[in-house]
């Protein structure tokens, strides 16, 4: 059992897990939507249902992820809000 509020992941985590969503193995901090034929709508949809599997709904409070397009964005968000190391 793991408290929501306790829950930290490791950037490396994150990219893997959206990496894997989107059938990208060269996903990385520097991917973004104009550059990766994979994030396309579906796969915006991929990325958003992974991340808030992975934070245990925890991203389902930030509206803001609903409009990214890079990776760093990604990371920063869930950075700011505590999830990222």
């Amino acid at each position: 059992y793991l408290k929501k509020e306790a829950l930290m992941l490791s950037e490396e985590d994150v990219l893997k897990a959206i990496g894997r969503a989107i059938q990208d193995p060269s996903f990385a901090i520097t991917s973004t939507s104009r550059d990766n034929e994979n994030w396309d709508s579906l796969g915006a949809l991929s990325i958003i249902t992974t991340l808030s599997k992975l934070t245990l709904g925890r991203s389902d409070e930030f509206p803001e992820l609903l409009d990214i397009e890079s990776a760093l964005e990604i990371i920063q968000i869930l950075r700011i809000n505590g999830i990222v190391e």
